[in-house]
């Protein structure tokens, strides 16, 4: 069901006709230019981060189409705007099998960056981490962040980081190690382990609890960093009314998880 999160009907001196009939106008026209998302997770077990990153997209006014990673099929992409693929999605060669579409990708699986090709090295996850630090300031995903150290989560959590190819940018990085992304895009014909990317390929720090524990900065980073990959995969010359969006599955509400221990980061091979 979609509700209507703001408007100034209600301040109009109009009668209860046209305030329905404006409802109802802007109502469609959201619906027809509202950016479709496919999110790409495990429906059984999600991670405790899955529901805040879908209610943050749905926030955003972007209707979020969930598909289980057992379930998904090149079929699915019909449609679809960006496809974000979540660390709980588990099953081997979702990568693989999403490598050549155009559709721009965003996510946070550390099997996926592998399997899309944008290693050049290692990666991994460090623990217990309650900050990044931003690189390229000037990036519209920093979301005007200055350059430095910045605390993203109010309890420490696992990060995830990626040595990506030189064609990346790196947009945030480990504050322990700038070569170790934590927030990294690569366009459309930059160069990867093998050809070139086919369509805009976003890598974040995320992991199975880490948005859980968003502080308001990595919350309108994450916005920033959406609304952009949009933007430069398909510009929209009218913003659409703003409005929420529906969840095609309601994720399961979870209790928080206790801390991981401390410790180094952790190379996955």
């Amino acid at each position: 069901m979609f509700r209507l999160i703001y408007s100034p009907i209600d301040s109009m001196p109009l009668g209860i006709w046209a305030r329905t009939v404006l409802c109802a106008v802007i109502f469609v026209f959201g619906s027809v230019f509202a950016a479709d998302i496919l999110f790409v997770l495990d429906q059984d077990t999600p991670n405790l981060g899955d529901d805040p990153v879908a209610q943050r997209l749905t926030s955003l006014a972007l209707n979020v189409n969930s598909v289980d990673d057992d379930d998904l099929l090149l079929s699915h992409l019909d449609g679809q705007d960006l496809i974000v693929i979540s660390s709980s999605a588990e099953k081997e060669g979702l990568g693989t099998l999403l490598r050549n579409t155009t559709l721009p990708i965003l996510t946070w699986n550390t099997n996926v960056f592998a399997e899309l090709g944008l290693l050049s090295g290692d990666t991994g996850k460090l623990v217990f981490e309650t900050q990044i630090q931003i690189q390229q300031p000037g990036n519209p995903s920093a979301n005007g962040l200055p350059a430095g150290i910045h605390s993203f989560l109010y309890f420490p959590n696992e990060i995830a980081w990626a040595e990506p190819f030189p064609d990346a940018v790196i947009i945030a990085s480990l504050t322990t190690d700038t070569n170790r992304a934590v927030v990294f895009e690569y366009e459309p014909g930059d160069a990867l382990d093998s050809g070139t990317a086919q369509g805009y390929r976003v890598g974040c720090y995320l992991q199975n609890e880490t948005a859980f524990y968003w502080l308001p900065t990595a919350e309108a980073q994450f916005d920033a960093m959406i609304s952009y990959i949009l933007d430069v995969a398909e510009p929209a010359p009218n913003p659409p009314p703003t409005r929420s969006a529906a969840v095609t599955r309601l994720l399961p509400k979870s209790e928080p998880l206790g801390p991981s221990s401390r410790g180094t980061a952790l190379v996955i091979s």
